[in-house]
């Protein structure tokens, strides 16, 4: 596992895939973004879907896999110092609740909720009321997770954890 990709997964508090009509409330265009809040920043990844399909295949593949990488018992410690390291914690055993938490928080398919987007519409609508038109259920897209897991890809980076 790359540890600079990790360390951008595990600095990762937020990642949404959308179809983006969310931009009526910044100059993004409409398409499938990936947006990064993280220790350092936040930042927003266009996905070309349409025009590069298996680039945005890889992308979700490494993201799934750096989530197994982190929910293996065995990479425990390489992840409580990532994190530590990226949190700038004193140690490794300051991430602990922070690894816990990842544990929780983190799904194994991560399936994008429909409430959780009608919450983000519904904030973003306060501040800009055109959003206030956007069907979750019109903006996300789940094509891409079901396709793996149909393959099996979830069950094989999982295994039997």
């Amino acid at each position: 596992m790359n540890q600079s990709f990790l360390s951008v997964i595990c600095g990762i508090v937020a990642i949404m895939w959308t179809a983006v009509p969310l931009a009526a409330q910044s100059k993004l265009k409409p398409g499938v973004y990936a947006h990064f809040v993280t220790t350092e920043g936040n930042f927003t990844a266009r996905l070309f879907e349409k025009e590069v399909p298996k680039t945005v295949d890889n992308f979700t593949r490494a993201t799934i896999e750096a989530y197994g990488y982190i929910f293996k018992k065995e990479n425990k410690e390489s992840v409580k110092q990532i994190i530590a390291k990226n949190l700038r914690l004193p140690n490794n055993e300051a991430a602990e609740d922070f690894y816990i938490e990842a544990l929780d928080e983190l799904d194994r398919k991560p399936y994008p909720s429909l409430e959780g987007f009608r919450t983000v519409v519904k904030y973003v609508a306060e501040q800009n009321p055109k959003a206030a038109s956007i069907k979750a259920e019109e903006i996300v897209d789940t094509s891409w997770l079901k396709k793996l897991d149909s393959e099996g890809f979830f069950d094989k980076v999982y295994g039997d954890q």
